[in-house]
């Protein structure tokens, strides 16, 4: 009984079943990694498109932020100076601010931030020394800056001191006060289908004398 030699052993080659088999585990692992990778290329689209959306919502409250919390106290000259040129309701604010390049009270501007027709958030802002009206209901006059597109729903509230109760709380209206919210909350819901997202904004303004007060240290909330 012959026997092979062991380089006879060593010098056969594969089958034809080994091939298949090979080149079918081969296809398998590179099916697996293109579908790893295919799905790590759409994960990192979409974060980059998220990122992009996101750095949108960072500098519109960047921008509001630095407005809010420069906000001023005006006295009214229509009320002989007991209310403040800032009003707020639940879906709009008015109120005045120097703007960002200047800080002085010389360079104070009209400032009205709401949600328009088209979905988009807007902060007006009017030259005070204009001739246009800072009281009036209508926007003519005023420079539009568009901050956000796409928004469904905003929603401020402020907390200050009641009329009634002379207590602090938070309320949906801001009007004919002798001083400024203590905080100003915004709320904000993009439409359906917008993947951003609208942390909840609480600005403090800053902090100022109420009107009306003597300056004899008498009024505590002075």
């Amino acid at each position: 009984m012959s026997r092979r030699s062991p380089s006879s052993a060593h010098s056969r080659g594969f089958t034809l079943v080994e091939v298949l088999v090979c080149l079918f585990v081969v296809g398998l692992i590179a099916s697996m990694l293109l579908s790893v990778l295919d799905m790590q290329w759409r994960r990192t689209l979409m974060m980059g498109l998220r990122s992009k959306g996101d750095e949108t919502v960072i500098a519109a409250q960047t921008t509001l932020r630095g407005r809010l919390e420069a906000m001023r106290v005006v006295p009214d000259l229509r009320t002989g100076g007991i209310q403040l040129v800032m009003g707020g309701s639940a879906r709009t604010i008015t109120f005045q601010a120097p703007l960002a390049a200047s800080g002085g009270p010389h360079a104070l501007h009209g400032f009205r931030l709401l949600v328009d027709k088209d979905k988009a958030l807007m902060l007006y802002r009017i030259n005070l020394r204009g001739k246009a009206d800072p009281f009036g209901t209508t926007l003519a006059g005023w420079d539009g800056l568009r901050l956000l597109d796409n928004v469904e729903r905003i929603e401020i509230t402020y907390f200050g001191r009641e009329r009634i109760t002379g207590r602090d709380a938070w309320q949906e209206r801001w009007e004919a006060q002798a001083e400024l919210p203590k905080l100003i909350r915004i709320k904000l819901t993009f439409a359906a289908g917008d993947s951003r997202f609208w942390p909840v904004m609480m600005v403090k303004p800053s902090p100022q004398l109420r009107l009306g007060c003597t300056g004899n240290g008498q009024d505590a909330n002075c």
